[in-house]
Protein backbone atom coordinates (compact mmCIF):
# COMPACT_ATOMS: atom_id res chain seq x y z
CA UNK A 1 0.00 0.00 0.00
CA UNK A 2 1.60 2.90 -1.14
CA UNK A 3 -0.35 5.57 0.75
CA UNK A 4 -0.71 6.74 4.04
CA UNK A 5 -3.39 4.88 6.22
CA UNK A 6 -4.69 5.97 9.53
CA UNK A 7 -6.03 3.48 11.84
CA UNK A 8 -7.51 4.87 15.29
CA UNK A 9 -8.58 2.64 17.95
CA UNK A 10 -9.68 2.62 21.31
CA UNK A 11 -7.04 -0.44 22.14
CA UNK A 12 -3.78 -1.13 21.23
CA UNK A 13 -3.87 -0.68 17.55
CA UNK A 14 0.06 -0.94 16.69
CA UNK A 15 -0.56 -4.44 15.58
CA UNK A 16 -3.56 -3.80 13.46
CA UNK A 17 -1.10 -1.16 11.68
CA UNK A 18 1.17 -3.14 10.99
CA UNK A 19 -1.12 -6.02 9.44
CA UNK A 20 -2.57 -3.38 7.21
CA UNK A 21 1.10 -1.92 5.60
CA UNK A 22 3.71 -0.03 6.56
CA UNK A 23 2.14 3.21 5.66
CA UNK A 24 -0.32 2.85 8.24
CA UNK A 25 -0.22 4.57 11.54
CA UNK A 26 -1.95 3.43 14.60
CA UNK A 27 -3.53 6.38 16.88
CA UNK A 28 -6.06 6.81 19.69
CA UNK A 29 -9.32 7.40 19.19
CA UNK A 30 -8.71 10.58 21.42
CA UNK A 31 -6.85 12.09 18.80
CA UNK A 32 -9.78 11.59 15.96
CA UNK A 33 -9.79 14.61 13.77
CA UNK A 34 -9.87 15.10 9.84
CA UNK A 35 -7.44 14.46 7.55
CA UNK A 36 -6.49 13.44 3.94
CA UNK A 37 -5.88 9.46 4.09
CA UNK A 38 -8.06 6.66 4.27
CA UNK A 39 -8.91 5.54 7.92
CA UNK A 40 -10.32 2.69 9.41
CA UNK A 41 -11.87 3.44 13.24
CA UNK A 42 -12.30 0.47 15.71
CA UNK A 43 -13.88 1.45 18.97
CA UNK A 44 -15.11 -1.39 21.19
CA UNK A 45 -18.43 -1.03 22.85
CA UNK A 46 -17.81 -0.21 26.26
CA UNK A 47 -15.70 2.74 25.21
CA UNK A 48 -17.78 3.79 22.32
CA UNK A 49 -20.68 4.47 25.48
CA UNK A 50 -20.15 4.47 28.97
CA UNK A 51 -23.67 3.57 29.60
CA UNK A 52 -23.17 0.32 27.75
CA UNK A 53 -20.20 -0.16 29.85
CA UNK A 54 -21.98 0.31 32.95
CA UNK A 55 -24.89 -2.32 31.63
CA UNK A 56 -21.98 -4.76 30.96
CA UNK A 57 -20.68 -4.26 34.43
CA UNK A 58 -23.99 -5.46 36.03
CA UNK A 59 -25.21 -1.69 36.66
CA UNK A 60 -27.96 0.13 35.35
CA UNK A 61 -28.29 1.84 32.07
CA UNK A 62 -30.99 3.45 30.35
CA UNK A 63 -31.08 2.57 26.47
CA UNK A 64 -31.56 6.49 25.54
CA UNK A 65 -28.53 7.02 27.07
CA UNK A 66 -26.14 4.60 25.20
CA UNK A 67 -28.15 5.88 21.85
CA UNK A 68 -27.04 9.70 22.70
CA UNK A 69 -23.58 7.95 23.52
CA UNK A 70 -23.82 7.13 19.98
CA UNK A 71 -24.76 10.51 18.37
CA UNK A 72 -21.63 12.09 19.81
CA UNK A 73 -19.55 9.26 18.38
CA UNK A 74 -21.60 9.44 15.17
CA UNK A 75 -20.89 12.93 15.04
CA UNK A 76 -17.23 12.93 15.81
CA UNK A 77 -16.27 9.85 12.73
CA UNK A 78 -18.31 11.83 10.42
CA UNK A 79 -16.10 15.14 11.09
CA UNK A 80 -12.66 12.97 10.92
CA UNK A 81 -13.95 11.77 7.74
CA UNK A 82 -14.36 15.19 6.05
CA UNK A 83 -11.86 14.92 3.29
CA UNK A 84 -10.63 11.87 3.68
CA UNK A 85 -11.12 9.44 0.32
CA UNK A 86 -12.61 7.08 2.28
CA UNK A 87 -13.38 6.07 6.09
CA UNK A 88 -13.86 2.84 7.17
CA UNK A 89 -16.07 2.03 10.76
CA UNK A 90 -15.73 -1.11 12.53
CA UNK A 91 -19.01 -2.27 13.97
CA UNK A 92 -19.05 -2.27 17.71
CA UNK A 93 -18.38 -5.44 19.90
CA UNK A 94 -17.89 -5.98 23.14
CA UNK A 95 -14.07 -5.75 24.81
CA UNK A 96 -14.82 -8.64 26.58
CA UNK A 97 -16.40 -12.00 25.51
CA UNK A 98 -19.00 -13.52 27.54
CA UNK A 99 -22.79 -14.54 27.59
CA UNK A 100 -23.55 -11.10 29.50
CA UNK A 101 -26.79 -11.15 30.66
CA UNK A 102 -27.75 -15.08 29.20
CA UNK A 103 -30.67 -15.86 28.86
CA UNK A 104 -31.75 -12.08 29.72
CA UNK A 105 -29.62 -10.75 26.40
CA UNK A 106 -32.36 -9.55 24.72
CA UNK A 107 -34.44 -8.03 27.36
CA UNK A 108 -35.52 -4.82 26.29
CA UNK A 109 -34.31 -3.09 29.71
CA UNK A 110 -31.49 -5.87 30.99
CA UNK A 111 -30.27 -7.14 27.86
CA UNK A 112 -26.80 -6.00 26.88
CA UNK A 113 -26.72 -7.71 23.74
CA UNK A 114 -30.14 -5.82 22.52
CA UNK A 115 -28.95 -2.92 23.67
CA UNK A 116 -25.36 -3.37 21.41
CA UNK A 117 -27.77 -4.30 18.20
CA UNK A 118 -29.71 -0.72 18.82
CA UNK A 119 -25.95 0.75 19.22
CA UNK A 120 -24.81 -0.58 15.92
CA UNK A 121 -28.11 0.08 13.71
CA UNK A 122 -27.97 4.15 15.10
CA UNK A 123 -23.97 4.16 14.17
CA UNK A 124 -25.06 2.74 10.77
CA UNK A 125 -27.99 4.67 10.18
CA UNK A 126 -26.56 7.71 11.59
CA UNK A 127 -23.34 7.27 9.29
CA UNK A 128 -25.21 6.04 6.04
CA UNK A 129 -25.66 8.96 4.14
CA UNK A 130 -22.15 9.96 4.11
CA UNK A 131 -20.56 8.54 0.58
CA UNK A 132 -17.07 8.04 1.71
CA UNK A 133 -18.07 6.19 5.42
CA UNK A 134 -18.28 2.17 5.26
CA UNK A 135 -19.38 0.36 8.10
CA UNK A 136 -17.57 -3.05 8.38
CA UNK A 137 -19.30 -6.02 9.41
CA UNK A 138 -17.20 -7.64 12.42
CA UNK A 139 -19.49 -10.11 13.64
CA UNK A 140 -18.30 -11.98 10.45
CA UNK A 141 -14.47 -11.42 12.05
CA UNK A 142 -15.65 -12.86 14.91
CA UNK A 143 -17.35 -16.07 13.14
CA UNK A 144 -13.88 -16.75 11.44
CA UNK A 145 -11.93 -16.91 14.77
CA UNK A 146 -14.47 -18.82 16.30
CA UNK A 147 -13.55 -19.61 20.07
CA UNK A 148 -10.34 -18.07 19.54
CA UNK A 149 -11.66 -14.50 19.03
CA UNK A 150 -11.01 -13.07 22.02
CA UNK A 151 -7.40 -12.86 23.27
CA UNK A 152 -7.89 -12.82 27.37
CA UNK A 153 -4.04 -12.29 28.51
CA UNK A 154 -3.59 -9.69 25.33
CA UNK A 155 -6.11 -7.50 27.11
CA UNK A 156 -4.36 -7.71 30.57
CA UNK A 157 -0.87 -7.27 29.20
CA UNK A 158 -1.44 -4.87 26.30
CA UNK A 159 -5.34 -3.91 26.25
CA UNK A 160 -5.82 -5.54 22.53
CA UNK A 161 -8.92 -7.19 23.40
CA UNK A 162 -9.30 -9.51 20.04
CA UNK A 163 -7.03 -12.21 18.98
CA UNK A 164 -4.43 -11.88 15.92
CA UNK A 165 -6.97 -13.81 13.68
CA UNK A 166 -9.74 -11.63 14.50
CA UNK A 167 -7.02 -8.69 13.86
CA UNK A 168 -5.91 -10.52 10.21
CA UNK A 169 -10.02 -10.75 9.37
CA UNK A 170 -9.89 -7.14 9.41
CA UNK A 171 -7.18 -6.43 7.55
CA UNK A 172 -8.24 -8.22 5.12
CA UNK A 173 -11.46 -6.16 5.24
CA UNK A 174 -9.27 -3.22 4.81
CA UNK A 175 -7.28 -4.36 2.03
CA UNK A 176 -10.61 -5.31 0.03
CA UNK A 177 -11.72 -1.40 0.06
CA UNK A 178 -8.59 -0.23 -0.83
CA UNK A 179 -8.19 -2.45 -3.50
CA UNK A 180 -11.75 -1.11 -4.60
CA UNK A 181 -11.13 2.44 -3.71
CA UNK A 182 -8.25 2.52 -6.62
CA UNK A 183 -10.27 0.57 -9.15
CA UNK A 184 -8.53 -3.13 -8.28
CA UNK A 185 -11.90 -5.09 -7.45
CA UNK A 186 -12.99 -8.06 -9.87
CA UNK A 187 -15.17 -8.10 -12.38
CA UNK A 188 -16.27 -11.29 -13.45
CA UNK A 189 -16.36 -14.80 -11.88
CA UNK A 190 -16.15 -17.31 -15.04
CA UNK A 191 -17.49 -20.99 -14.01
CA UNK A 192 -17.06 -24.36 -15.21
CA UNK A 193 -20.11 -26.56 -15.61
CA UNK A 194 -19.89 -30.26 -14.86
CA UNK A 195 -18.79 -31.24 -11.17
CA UNK A 196 -18.92 -27.39 -10.59
CA UNK A 197 -22.46 -25.58 -11.50
CA UNK A 198 -24.05 -29.10 -11.06
CA UNK A 199 -23.00 -32.89 -9.96
CA UNK A 200 -22.09 -35.02 -13.12
CA UNK A 201 -21.38 -34.86 -16.74
CA UNK A 202 -23.89 -33.68 -18.84
CA UNK A 203 -22.39 -34.62 -21.76
CA UNK A 204 -22.44 -38.51 -20.37
CA UNK A 205 -24.78 -39.10 -17.54
CA UNK A 206 -27.47 -36.66 -19.49
CA UNK A 207 -29.38 -33.65 -18.04
CA UNK A 208 -31.89 -36.04 -16.14
CA UNK A 209 -29.11 -37.67 -14.03
CA UNK A 210 -27.34 -34.28 -12.95
CA UNK A 211 -27.15 -33.62 -9.39
CA UNK A 212 -28.79 -30.48 -8.93
CA UNK A 213 -31.27 -30.18 -5.78
CA UNK A 214 -33.95 -32.52 -4.85
CA UNK A 215 -33.54 -34.90 -2.07
CA UNK A 216 -30.08 -35.83 -2.57
CA UNK A 217 -27.01 -33.94 -0.23
CA UNK A 218 -24.90 -33.37 -3.48
CA UNK A 219 -27.76 -31.60 -5.55
CA UNK A 220 -28.67 -29.45 -2.85
CA UNK A 221 -24.56 -28.70 -2.13
CA UNK A 222 -24.75 -27.26 -5.95
CA UNK A 223 -28.12 -25.59 -5.92
CA UNK A 224 -26.52 -23.72 -2.79
CA UNK A 225 -23.40 -22.93 -5.11
CA UNK A 226 -25.78 -21.66 -7.46
CA UNK A 227 -27.35 -19.32 -5.34
CA UNK A 228 -24.16 -18.08 -3.73
CA UNK A 229 -23.15 -17.47 -7.75
CA UNK A 230 -26.62 -15.71 -8.10
CA UNK A 231 -25.51 -13.70 -4.77
CA UNK A 232 -22.44 -11.87 -6.74
CA UNK A 233 -24.85 -10.82 -9.67
CA UNK A 234 -26.81 -8.75 -6.90
CA UNK A 235 -23.58 -7.04 -5.86
CA UNK A 236 -22.54 -6.04 -9.89
CA UNK A 237 -20.60 -8.95 -10.58
CA UNK A 238 -20.43 -10.81 -13.91
CA UNK A 239 -20.72 -14.69 -14.40
CA UNK A 240 -19.18 -16.06 -17.58
CA UNK A 241 -18.87 -19.76 -18.44
CA UNK A 242 -16.03 -21.72 -19.56
CA UNK A 243 -16.16 -25.50 -19.95
CA UNK A 244 -15.39 -28.30 -22.11
CA UNK A 245 -18.27 -29.62 -23.48
CA UNK A 246 -21.15 -29.80 -26.26
CA UNK A 247 -22.39 -25.95 -26.61
CA UNK A 248 -25.69 -27.32 -27.69
CA UNK A 249 -25.86 -30.22 -24.49
CA UNK A 250 -24.87 -27.87 -21.93
CA UNK A 251 -26.88 -24.63 -22.81
CA UNK A 252 -29.72 -27.27 -22.78
CA UNK A 253 -29.12 -28.09 -19.41
CA UNK A 254 -29.38 -24.89 -18.05
CA UNK A 255 -32.24 -24.16 -20.09
CA UNK A 256 -34.18 -27.06 -19.18
CA UNK A 257 -33.36 -28.53 -15.92
CA UNK A 258 -35.73 -27.81 -13.47
CA UNK A 259 -33.37 -27.42 -10.47
CA UNK A 260 -31.59 -24.90 -12.20
CA UNK A 261 -31.07 -21.49 -9.83
CA UNK A 262 -28.91 -19.72 -12.59
CA UNK A 263 -30.41 -19.06 -16.47
CA UNK A 264 -28.50 -18.26 -19.37
CA UNK A 265 -29.75 -14.10 -18.68
CA UNK A 266 -27.25 -14.47 -15.81
CA UNK A 267 -24.31 -15.09 -17.81
CA UNK A 268 -22.92 -12.45 -19.60
CA UNK A 269 -21.49 -14.43 -22.17
CA UNK A 270 -19.76 -18.18 -22.56
CA UNK A 271 -17.38 -19.97 -24.07
CA UNK A 272 -18.27 -23.63 -24.41
CA UNK A 273 -15.85 -26.06 -26.76
CA UNK A 274 -13.14 -28.56 -26.54
CA UNK A 275 -10.48 -25.84 -26.91
CA UNK A 276 -7.96 -25.37 -24.06
CA UNK A 277 -9.58 -23.70 -21.18
CA UNK A 278 -6.57 -20.95 -20.73
CA UNK A 279 -7.34 -20.12 -24.48
CA UNK A 280 -10.87 -20.31 -24.21
CA UNK A 281 -10.95 -17.59 -21.05
CA UNK A 282 -8.59 -15.56 -23.36
CA UNK A 283 -11.13 -15.21 -26.16
CA UNK A 284 -13.63 -14.61 -23.89
CA UNK A 285 -12.64 -11.95 -21.82
CA UNK A 286 -11.28 -10.40 -25.12
CA UNK A 287 -15.27 -11.03 -26.17
CA UNK A 288 -16.63 -8.99 -23.28
CA UNK A 289 -13.59 -6.26 -23.60
CA UNK A 290 -12.45 -7.01 -20.07
CA UNK A 291 -9.05 -7.20 -19.17
CA UNK A 292 -7.64 -10.55 -17.82
CA UNK A 293 -7.18 -9.30 -14.84
CA UNK A 294 -10.83 -8.47 -14.13
CA UNK A 295 -11.68 -12.49 -13.76
CA UNK A 296 -11.80 -14.78 -11.07
CA UNK A 297 -11.82 -18.79 -11.94
CA UNK A 298 -13.94 -21.42 -10.63
CA UNK A 299 -13.57 -24.89 -11.33
CA UNK A 300 -13.13 -28.78 -9.98
CA UNK A 301 -10.75 -29.60 -11.52
CA UNK A 302 -7.20 -28.80 -9.55
CA UNK A 303 -5.38 -29.07 -13.32
CA UNK A 304 -7.37 -27.49 -15.09
CA UNK A 305 -7.09 -24.27 -11.73
CA UNK A 306 -3.07 -24.82 -11.66
CA UNK A 307 -3.27 -24.72 -16.38
CA UNK A 308 -5.34 -20.86 -15.45
CA UNK A 309 -2.61 -20.15 -13.03
CA UNK A 310 0.51 -20.46 -15.13
CA UNK A 311 -0.97 -19.33 -18.54
CA UNK A 312 -3.26 -16.41 -17.25
CA UNK A 313 -1.63 -15.54 -14.10
CA UNK A 314 -3.38 -12.73 -14.49
CA UNK A 315 -6.22 -14.16 -13.50
CA UNK A 316 -7.52 -15.12 -9.74
CA UNK A 317 -7.90 -18.94 -9.44
CA UNK A 318 -9.10 -19.70 -6.04
CA UNK A 319 -8.14 -23.01 -4.13
CA UNK A 320 -11.11 -24.85 -3.55
CA UNK A 321 -11.27 -27.44 -1.27
CA UNK A 322 -12.07 -31.07 -2.00
CA UNK A 323 -15.13 -30.71 0.01
CA UNK A 324 -17.92 -28.80 -1.88
CA UNK A 325 -19.95 -28.13 1.23
CA UNK A 326 -17.88 -25.58 1.71
CA UNK A 327 -17.88 -24.08 -1.74
CA UNK A 328 -21.03 -21.78 -1.46
CA UNK A 329 -19.51 -19.80 1.76
CA UNK A 330 -15.84 -19.58 0.60
CA UNK A 331 -17.80 -17.99 -2.76
CA UNK A 332 -19.71 -15.69 -0.75
CA UNK A 333 -16.80 -14.83 1.66
CA UNK A 334 -14.68 -13.76 -1.83
CA UNK A 335 -12.95 -10.19 -1.25
CA UNK A 336 -12.20 -9.16 -4.41
CA UNK A 337 -15.36 -8.57 -5.17
CA UNK A 338 -16.13 -5.53 -2.77
CA UNK A 339 -17.42 -2.63 -4.20
CA UNK A 340 -17.07 1.11 -2.47
CA UNK A 341 -20.49 1.86 -3.81
CA UNK A 342 -23.35 0.33 -6.12
CA UNK A 343 -24.44 2.53 -9.27
CA UNK A 344 -27.35 1.45 -11.42
CA UNK A 345 -25.03 0.61 -14.08
CA UNK A 346 -23.67 -2.03 -12.02
CA UNK A 347 -27.27 -3.46 -11.03
CA UNK A 348 -27.80 -3.65 -15.41
CA UNK A 349 -24.20 -4.67 -16.60
CA UNK A 350 -25.38 -8.30 -17.05
CA UNK A 351 -28.35 -7.32 -18.78
CA UNK A 352 -26.11 -5.03 -21.00
CA UNK A 353 -24.06 -7.99 -22.11
CA UNK A 354 -26.81 -9.35 -23.29
CA UNK A 355 -27.76 -6.83 -25.23
CA UNK A 356 -24.00 -6.75 -26.61
CA UNK A 357 -24.72 -10.62 -27.95
CA UNK A 358 -27.79 -8.78 -29.63
CA UNK A 359 -25.45 -5.99 -31.47
CA UNK A 360 -23.21 -8.43 -32.46
CA UNK A 361 -25.68 -10.79 -33.90
CA UNK A 362 -27.24 -7.67 -35.64
CA UNK A 363 -23.77 -6.82 -36.62
CA UNK A 364 -23.15 -9.92 -38.16
CA UNK A 365 -26.15 -9.63 -40.20
CA UNK A 366 -25.73 -6.24 -41.25
CA UNK A 367 -24.38 -5.67 -45.04
CA UNK A 368 -22.19 -3.16 -43.66
CA UNK A 369 -20.58 -1.92 -40.50
CA UNK A 370 -21.88 1.93 -41.55
CA UNK A 371 -24.77 0.28 -42.09
CA UNK A 372 -24.86 -1.64 -38.91
CA UNK A 373 -24.27 1.47 -36.72
CA UNK A 374 -27.45 3.64 -38.39
CA UNK A 375 -29.48 0.50 -37.21
CA UNK A 376 -28.42 0.58 -33.22
CA UNK A 377 -30.65 4.26 -33.42
CA UNK A 378 -27.98 5.15 -30.59
CA UNK A 379 -28.66 8.60 -28.75
CA UNK A 380 -26.33 10.11 -26.37
CA UNK A 381 -27.47 12.47 -23.92
CA UNK A 382 -24.32 14.81 -22.50
CA UNK A 383 -25.12 17.25 -19.42
CA UNK A 384 -23.01 18.63 -16.79
CA UNK A 385 -21.46 16.42 -13.92
CA UNK A 386 -24.40 15.89 -11.15
CA UNK A 387 -24.11 15.61 -7.68
CA UNK A 388 -26.13 12.01 -8.15
CA UNK A 389 -23.83 11.21 -10.61
CA UNK A 390 -20.62 11.42 -8.61
CA UNK A 391 -20.34 7.68 -7.84
CA UNK A 392 -21.09 6.30 -11.09
CA UNK A 393 -17.99 9.10 -12.72
CA UNK A 394 -15.54 8.07 -9.90
CA UNK A 395 -16.11 4.39 -11.10
CA UNK A 396 -15.35 5.37 -14.38
CA UNK A 397 -12.68 7.54 -13.53
CA UNK A 398 -10.95 4.61 -11.37
CA UNK A 399 -11.63 1.72 -13.01
CA UNK A 400 -11.71 2.51 -17.01
CA UNK A 401 -8.07 1.55 -18.54
CA UNK A 402 -8.71 1.58 -22.61
CA UNK A 403 -10.39 4.69 -23.71
CA UNK A 404 -9.00 6.82 -20.81
CA UNK A 405 -6.73 9.59 -22.38
CA UNK A 406 -4.76 10.41 -19.21
CA UNK A 407 -6.03 7.09 -16.40
CA UNK A 408 -6.59 10.01 -13.80
CA UNK A 409 -7.84 8.35 -10.76
CA UNK A 410 -9.70 10.52 -8.21
CA UNK A 411 -11.42 10.16 -5.02
CA UNK A 412 -14.79 12.22 -4.07
CA UNK A 413 -13.07 15.29 -2.39
CA UNK A 414 -10.66 15.14 -5.04
CA UNK A 415 -13.25 15.56 -7.74
CA UNK A 416 -15.19 17.99 -5.96
CA UNK A 417 -12.28 19.87 -5.79
CA UNK A 418 -11.20 19.85 -9.35
CA UNK A 419 -14.97 20.41 -10.16
CA UNK A 420 -15.29 23.59 -8.30
CA UNK A 421 -11.82 25.26 -10.43
CA UNK A 422 -12.94 27.75 -12.46
CA UNK A 423 -12.39 27.44 -15.69
CA UNK A 424 -13.50 23.49 -15.37
CA UNK A 425 -16.03 21.52 -16.91
CA UNK A 426 -17.29 17.75 -16.17
CA UNK A 427 -19.78 16.33 -18.40
CA UNK A 428 -21.29 13.18 -18.46
CA UNK A 429 -23.11 10.94 -21.22
CA UNK A 430 -25.59 8.97 -20.86
CA UNK A 431 -25.89 6.23 -23.80
CA UNK A 432 -28.54 4.16 -25.04
CA UNK A 433 -29.69 2.18 -28.41
CA UNK A 434 -32.45 0.08 -29.16
CA UNK A 435 -31.08 -3.10 -27.76
CA UNK A 436 -30.79 -1.20 -24.12
CA UNK A 437 -29.81 1.16 -21.84
CA UNK A 438 -25.89 1.34 -21.15
CA UNK A 439 -26.57 3.94 -18.75
CA UNK A 440 -23.56 6.63 -17.84
CA UNK A 441 -20.66 5.53 -19.78
CA UNK A 442 -18.80 8.25 -20.90
CA UNK A 443 -17.22 11.22 -19.40
CA UNK A 444 -15.14 14.02 -20.50
CA UNK A 445 -13.47 16.79 -18.78
CA UNK A 446 -12.17 20.12 -19.69
CA UNK A 447 -9.89 23.47 -18.41
CA UNK A 448 -10.29 26.20 -20.35
CA UNK A 449 -7.39 28.32 -20.05
CA UNK A 450 -6.06 31.80 -22.08
CA UNK A 451 -7.85 30.66 -25.02
CA UNK A 452 -7.12 26.72 -24.93
CA UNK A 453 -9.53 23.70 -24.03
CA UNK A 454 -7.41 21.45 -22.39
CA UNK A 455 -9.14 17.83 -22.44
CA UNK A 456 -8.41 16.57 -19.28
CA UNK A 457 -10.15 13.63 -19.23
CA UNK A 458 -11.73 11.75 -21.95
CA UNK A 459 -12.91 8.41 -20.47
CA UNK A 460 -15.48 5.44 -21.87
CA UNK A 461 -16.80 1.96 -20.64
CA UNK A 462 -15.34 -0.39 -22.80
CA UNK A 463 -18.67 -1.81 -23.54
CA UNK A 464 -19.60 1.25 -25.70
CA UNK A 465 -16.13 1.84 -28.25
CA UNK A 466 -16.07 1.09 -31.30
CA UNK A 467 -19.61 2.55 -32.81
CA UNK A 468 -18.16 6.01 -33.02
CA UNK A 469 -19.76 7.04 -30.05
CA UNK A 470 -16.10 8.55 -29.07
CA UNK A 471 -16.57 10.91 -32.19
CA UNK A 472 -19.87 12.62 -30.78
CA UNK A 473 -18.04 12.48 -27.02
CA UNK A 474 -15.51 14.57 -28.86
CA UNK A 475 -17.55 16.85 -30.65
CA UNK A 476 -19.37 17.90 -27.03
CA UNK A 477 -15.73 18.86 -26.44
CA UNK A 478 -15.27 20.80 -29.70
CA UNK A 479 -18.52 22.55 -28.87
CA UNK A 480 -17.72 23.44 -25.41
CA UNK A 481 -14.27 25.04 -26.37
CA UNK A 482 -16.60 27.29 -29.32
CA UNK A 483 -18.46 28.32 -26.10
CA UNK A 484 -15.89 29.36 -23.89
CA UNK A 485 -14.38 31.51 -26.89
CA UNK A 486 -11.00 29.26 -27.22
CA UNK A 487 -9.22 28.73 -30.31
CA UNK A 488 -7.56 25.38 -30.13
CA UNK A 489 -8.34 22.61 -28.36
CA UNK A 490 -5.80 20.03 -27.14
CA UNK A 491 -5.29 16.32 -26.17
CA UNK A 492 -2.66 15.35 -24.17
CA UNK A 493 -2.38 11.18 -23.49
CA UNK A 494 -0.54 9.39 -20.81
CA UNK A 495 -0.20 6.31 -22.37
CA UNK A 496 0.00 3.12 -20.10
CA UNK A 497 0.02 -0.14 -21.45
CA UNK A 498 -3.55 -0.43 -21.47
CA UNK A 499 -4.84 2.93 -22.89
CA UNK A 500 -3.28 2.08 -26.58
CA UNK A 501 -7.11 2.07 -28.16
CA UNK A 502 -7.54 5.37 -26.82
CA UNK A 503 -3.79 6.09 -28.66
CA UNK A 504 -5.34 4.74 -31.89
CA UNK A 505 -8.56 6.85 -31.58
CA UNK A 506 -7.19 10.21 -31.72
CA UNK A 507 -3.91 9.56 -33.93
CA UNK A 508 -6.62 8.11 -36.38
CA UNK A 509 -8.90 11.15 -36.15
CA UNK A 510 -8.92 13.31 -39.63
CA UNK A 511 -8.47 17.00 -39.08
CA UNK A 512 -6.68 16.57 -35.31
CA UNK A 513 -2.54 17.24 -35.81
CA UNK A 514 -0.25 15.20 -33.56
CA UNK A 515 2.06 18.33 -33.01
CA UNK A 516 4.23 16.36 -30.77
CA UNK A 517 4.13 12.41 -29.39
CA UNK A 518 0.77 12.10 -27.84
CA UNK A 519 -0.35 15.84 -27.75
CA UNK A 520 -3.15 16.22 -30.37
CA UNK A 521 -4.51 19.58 -31.25
CA UNK A 522 -8.11 20.90 -33.27
CA UNK A 523 -8.95 24.17 -34.71
CA UNK A 524 -12.00 25.24 -33.01
CA UNK A 525 -12.55 27.47 -35.35
CA UNK A 526 -13.05 24.27 -38.21
CA UNK A 527 -16.54 22.61 -37.28
CA UNK A 528 -16.67 19.34 -36.07
CA UNK A 529 -19.88 17.73 -36.08
CA UNK A 530 -21.23 14.18 -34.70
CA UNK A 531 -21.67 11.80 -36.58
CA UNK A 532 -24.82 11.33 -38.75
CA UNK A 533 -25.96 7.93 -37.50
CA UNK A 534 -26.69 8.90 -33.35
CA UNK A 535 -28.23 11.14 -32.17
CA UNK A 536 -26.50 13.91 -29.55
CA UNK A 537 -28.35 16.09 -27.35
CA UNK A 538 -26.32 18.42 -25.18
CA UNK A 539 -28.39 19.93 -22.23
CA UNK A 540 -27.21 23.15 -21.71
CA UNK A 541 -29.93 24.11 -19.66
CA UNK A 542 -28.20 23.02 -16.99
CA UNK A 543 -25.95 25.37 -14.75
CA UNK A 544 -23.76 27.68 -16.87
CA UNK A 545 -20.27 26.54 -17.63
CA UNK A 546 -17.12 28.26 -16.94
CA UNK A 547 -16.12 30.92 -19.89
CA UNK A 548 -12.60 30.71 -20.25
CA UNK A 549 -9.82 32.50 -18.10
CA UNK A 550 -8.27 35.55 -19.87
Amino acid sequence: MAQPFDVFTSFTGGTLARLIGPHASARSTDDLDAGTAPALIWVHAEAASPAYARLRAGGEAEHAEALDDIAVLAARITHAAAGRPLTLVAGLMPAAPGRGAGLLAHDTRLGDAHLLMRMNLALAEALSDTDNLRVLDTAAWLMAAGANAYAPKQWYVAKIPFSPQVLSAAARDVHAALDALKGGSRKILITDLDDTLWGGVVGDDGIDALRLGGHDHIGEIHADIQEALKSLTRRGVQLAIASKNDEATALAAIDTHPEMRLTRADFAGWAISWDDKAHTIARLMQRLNLGLDAAVFLDDNPIERDRIRHALPQVLVPDLPADKAQWPRLIRDLECFDQISLSAEDRIRTQAYAAERNRRAAADAASSRAAWIASLGIEIDARPLARADTPRTLQLFNKTNQMNLTTRRLTAPELDAWCATPGHELWTCRIRDRFGDAGLTAIIGLSHHHGTTQITDFVMSCRIIGRTIENAVLAVAVGRAAQAGAARLEARLHPTDRNAPCATFFRDLSGFTEHATNRFTWDVGTPYPPPAALSLRVHTDDPAPQKALA
